[in-house]
């Protein structure tokens, strides 16, 4: 059971980085373009 588990974590573990750096990113992009430009 564990080890299922542990495979299933392995398989998500990339995803959800990726989903997570992609929304960080996303975040620092829409601050950047509501600073006012100079």
């Amino acid at each position: 059971m564990n080890v299922l588990l542990g495979m299933f974590v392995i398989m998500l573990e990339p995803i959800l980085l990726t989903g997570t750096a992609a929304s960080v990113a996303q975040g620092i992009g829409k601050l950047i373009c509501s600073l006012p430009r100079k």
